[in-house]
């Protein structure tokens, strides 16, 4: 298993894509403009509570220790987060920075948008939406 994690033998080539793209973007722009397109993060405590309620009730299966990552992040996320948007308030004292900050922050939804897109056209058709 771990070989074939590390020879990415199971990651879909748009998902890929979308993670060299954000690996580019924060690697080619200036530092206070790579924290701003972390900053999706502010949402992260909320969406990985749910997700890992989810995994709990529809996977009993999978071990709980597996799920460890999941618990744990929340709370570092929601701080991450907060680290991030004083950084970026404090260090874009420019319009120039200010705006590179938004569109680095729009960027990163439309590469995350892009690798779900990826993920569920890999997932097949399906007959409903889980709510």
């Amino acid at each position: 298993q771990r070989d074939a994690v590390a020879r990415f033998e199971r990651v879909l080539p748009g998902v890929r894509f979308a993670c060299d793209a954000y690996v580019t973007l924060v690697r080619e722009s200036p530092l206070v403009v790579a924290v701003a397109s972390s900053l999706t993060e502010m949402f992260a405590p909320g969406i990985l509570t749910r997700r890992l309620e989810a995994w709990e009730t529809h996977y009993p299966w999978v071990d709980r220790a597996v799920l460890e990552y999941f618990r744990i992040r929340p709370p570092r996320a929601q701080r991450d987060s907060e680290e991030a948007i004083a950084f970026v308030i404090e260090h874009a004292n420019t319009r120039l920075l200010q705006d590179a900050c938004v569109q680095a922050l729009v960027r990163k939804t439309e590469i995350l948008w892009h690798m779900l897109d990826c993920i569920q056209a890999a997932a097949g058709p399906h007959t409903g939406r889980a709510q």
